[in-house]
């Protein structure tokens, strides 16, 4: 369970292109942020972490700049955690991980920290508009167009970036892809680690426009993610994700937004919000919320936001034990059942028989 406040450390940027830890795979970076994070998240001293890194072969500085989330508080850069570090101490590492790693890559928004230029806040603008351009914009995501040659003609085609060394950037770009199964985007599917993506990019978001603390409508979270041109960046758009937004957004901010990620807030924010519902998570696994007109929407959320997602956002509660046997099918079933049930019990009947109206749908 990630704590409300976390002492973490700024990082240094350098303006020489080096993936350090990538050169061995988004795993690296899942470890990444075991050894500075898991354990010492509320009292970890900037140069304590550096010394952690370094130990473990890590060049330090390389995953804060590009895929992590910067803030600066009362004068002190800080981490905040969000989706991606909650995905990491949560789970197993996993192509979902290595996924969701790539879209905030793509999405290309990591805050500031102290000593920052002002143009650091966007530290891959090449990929994003790459992404944009030319996976989502002219191939559609095919995959058979992603490939080192394909990304250096862009940059090198591209006046923004003349100042880049086009090849060493299309070369480390095209293997990060291929190791994250960039591949995986083209599906229509709301799959995991794109539910994931979404909340990692409203995270970014309200970041980006400093209202951690605020209570923002679930239209303009809607707006935001347009904005961010999260649909473009995550993969193939399809029905079925554009439908999920809005519940998606709308679990987001029951949850307390990115408050979730702490258990005080989150009790804190159940007391206020559900001031009749006296049980509160006494566990730090996270669980499963599932969207009842939508099963295959599944959100992993920490624990103490339970009540939240069922009571507010009107998702279902599953154990990760009990996903490993569960059902599509028979969850929709059951769900079918429970409805004809209520409806039975407060003496709603229906007014025609099946047979007519199968002659109405049929248009006979």
């Amino acid at each position: 369970m990630l704590r409300e406040t976390a002492a973490w450390y700024p990082g240094s940027f350098t303006k020489n292109f080096s993936w350090g830890p990538l050169s061995a795979g988004l795993r690296r970076l899942y470890e990444a942020i075991h050894v500075a994070f898991e354990g010492k998240l509320s009292s970890v001293e900037r140069e304590v972490c550096r010394q952690r890194l370094r130990r473990a072969g890590f060049v330090w500085h390389i995953p804060l700049n590009f895929f992590f989330l910067n803030v600066i508080r009362d004068g002190v850069s800080y981490i905040e955690p969000d989706e991606l570090i909650f995905q990491a101490l949560s789970f197993p590492h996993s192509t979902d991980f290595d996924k969701l790693a790539l879209v905030a890559f793509n999405n290309s928004y990591v805050g500031n920290w102290k000593g920052a230029e002002h143009w650091q806040w966007c530290p891959a603008p090449w990929a994003n508009h790459y992404v944009l351009d030319r996976l989502s914009g002219e191939s559609q995501w095919g995959a058979s167009s992603i490939s080192a040659d394909d990304i250096e003609r862009y940059i090198a085609g591209d006046q923004r970036y003349r100042g880049l060394d086009a090849r060493k950037v299309a070369t480390n770009l095209s293997y990060m892809y291929r190791a994250g199964r960039i591949e995986d985007f083209a599906t229509p599917s709301t799959e995991r680690w794109w539910v994931n993506a979404l909340f990692l990019t409203l995270d970014r978001s309200m970041a980006e426009r400093g209202e951690f603390a605020d209570e923002v409508p679930v239209a303009r979270l809607a707006q935001y993610l347009t904005q961010s041109r999260f649909l473009q960046l995550s993969g193939s758009r399809s029905h079925n994700k554009e439908l999920a937004v809005q519940p998606l957004a709308s679990l987001y901010a029951a949850c307390g937004y990115i408050r979730r990620l702490s258990g005080e807030a989150a009790k804190e924010r159940q007391k206020l919000m559900l001031p009749d519902v006296g049980w509160f998570a006494n566990s730090d696994d996270p669980f499963y919320a599932i969207y009842p007109r939508d099963p295959n929407v599944i959100k992993t959320l920490p624990r103490a936001c339970a009540m939240l997602a069922k009571d507010l956002a009107g998702f279902d509660e599953l154990d990760p034990e009990e996903l490993i046997k569960w059902n599509v099918v028979e969850y929709v079933r059951r769900k079918t059942r429970a409805a004809l049930g209520l409806l039975k019990n407060k003496g709603i009947r229906p007014t025609m028989s099946a047979e007519e109206l199968m002659k109405i749908t049929r248009g006979e």
